[in-house]
């Protein structure tokens, strides 16, 4: 049962050994993720290899590749997958022995919903897992490589282990070692210059009186610790103790008396050890109840694209047991009500606080998401028309209209992104690393050490299109404005 995130896989396994308890049936359950320990990984992949019963594990992408699992039989996806790729890799681990592969997917809905307003009443979850399927079934599409020009935290990396090994460079020595590897075409010489002059004022490089480069004082704290090489970023994480036995980690701290569920079973907190990062537990019946949303998925404009396409056209797709093909009908019937195969807009009055809503249905993957969003709320700031905005991403935004038409205020859309758009309408200054954040999956691990400057420069290189923008804003249709409407 491959889920999108530790808490999801452990969740899951935990609501099972639930139910067999209370059932009386055997408990053939297992976790298999980065945050448990190796001893209980090894017991879910042997058990999964040598068992002549049945197993079940709850996993994340540690079972994804790489790891001979035996005989599997299917695959059971809880939730949308993070990406095509993903979703073709988790069912690829069945069929291996001859049978063919089978994958199943499990959503739920909170109760509820049909209260809210339209934008929300919709199944974005099912939608998302449909045209993931239909993409490849359809094309064999996945996600392209995503290539970055301006890789900051592997430039200062490199450029801390070449001075490291040589010992001493000039800076043009250091500059032609470092800017010759063909992963760095993208960086100038300036933009070098400006990263040592920022090492510099760190105390990461020294300047010696002959006028070389060294580590400094700063910096060897960094290259010396033991981790260095490793470029990916390292999580601090709790260990989580069961007497002399640990189970797994946590990435907070929990008090004492609390709950927390790892390795799929439950545990009570007893004692926090701060100075050496140890929560201690024992085990507990209590039973967790988990909401699973999965992790910080990136999803590509393909995707939504094909989402806006699943909810428009007529086809039932064979595979949709009943109770996932009468929401989708539900759901094209409401989308058909409220014209969203025309319009980009939908707007309501929210009789709870007296204000008129609007919706924008902008069908983006998240990075165009998040950048659209942010040019839209920066230009809110000067004008009273429109606030108050949330959403859920990527699949929709929702703002407040003051006493003006989705029409008006799409004109006024469209007037900015037909003239250009500095970066700083994007992010000011001091946003560059919360909006970098929002565009990766994870934080680079050495960004900490590399100037704003450059990090800017990487988020306009690599992660805004504004000319993809412009395309799609002017193909928008908002509805008619009925008090233009002249009555009959």
């Amino acid at each position: 049962m491959f889920a999108n995130g530790r808490e999801s896989a452990d969740g899951i396994i935990a609501n099972l050994r639930f139910i067999a308890a209370v059932r009386g049936t055997p408990d053939y359950y297992h976790v298999h993720h980065g945050s448990i320990s190796a001893p209980l990984r090894e017991d879910a992949e042997t058990e999964m290899k040598e068992s002549p019963g049945p197993v079940v594990t709850g996993a994340t992408l540690t079972l994804e590749m790489g790891i001979d699992i035996g005989k599997l039989e299917r695959i059971i996806q809880a939730g949308p997958p993070v990406s095509v790729s993903s979703l073709v890799q988790r069912l690829g681990r069945s069929g291996r022995r001859g049978n063919p592969p089978e994958m199943w997917f499990l959503d739920w809905e909170t109760e509820g919903g049909k209260s809210a307003p339209l934008p929300y009443q919709l199944p974005w979850r099912l939608l998302q897992t449909i045209a993931m399927i239909q993409l490849y079934l359809e094309e064999r599409w996945i996600e392209p490589p995503r290539i970055i020009k301006t890789p900051c935290s592997i430039l200062y990396h490199q450029t801390m282990s070449i001075l490291a090994s040589a010992g001493e460079l000039c800076a043009e020595a250091l500059s032609g070692r470092v800017l010759g590897l063909s992963r760095f075409s993208g960086i100038t010489p300036e933009d070098f210059r400006e990263l040592l002059s920022h090492l510099l004022a760190l105390d990461h490089i020294q300047q010696t009186e002959e006028g070389g480069l060294i580590i400094g004082l700063t910096g060897a704290r960094v290259v010396e610790n033991f981790d260095f090489f490793a470029v990916f970023p390292e999580e601090e994480e709790w260990a989580v103790v069961d007497g002399s036995n640990q189970v797994g980690c946590i990435e907070d701290p929990v008090p004492p008396g609390e709950y927390v569920t790892v390795g799929g079973h439950c545990w009570q907190v007893t004692r926090v050890d701060n100075e050496r990062r140890i929560v201690f537990v024992q085990a507990t019946k209590r039973l967790i109840r988990f909401f699973w949303h999965g992790d910080r998925a990136l999803l590509h404009d393909r995707i939504l694209k094909r989402m806006r396409q699943v909810l428009f056209e007529t086809a039932e797709y064979p595979y949709l047991q009943q109770a996932a093909l009468e929401r989708l009908r539900e759901a094209r019937n409401l989308a058909a009500f409220a014209e969203l195969d025309k319009y980009n807009f939908y707007s309501w009055h929210d009789h709870a606080t007296g204000s008129d809503m609007c919706c924008l249905f902008p069908w983006m993957g998240h990075l165009s998401y998040h950048t659209l969003l942010r040019i839209l709320k920066n230009h809110s700031r000067g004008n009273p028309e429109a606030d108050r905005f949330a959403g859920l991403r990527p699949y929709f935004i929702t703002f407040r209209m003051q006493g003006n038409s989705p029409g008006s205020y799409l004109k006024q859309i469209k007037q900015l992104f037909g003239g250009r758009i500095p970066p700083n309408a994007v992010f000011d200054d001091h946003e560059i690393r919360l909006f970098k954040k929002e565009c990766e999956y994870k934080v680079p691990k050495y960004d900490c050490f590399v100037p704003d400057s450059l990090l800017k420069k990487q988020l306009i290189n690599d992660y805004i299109d504004m000319d993809f923008l412009r395309s799609e804003v002017a193909l928008w249709q908002a509805p008619p404005d009925l008090r233009d409407v002249p009555a009959e």
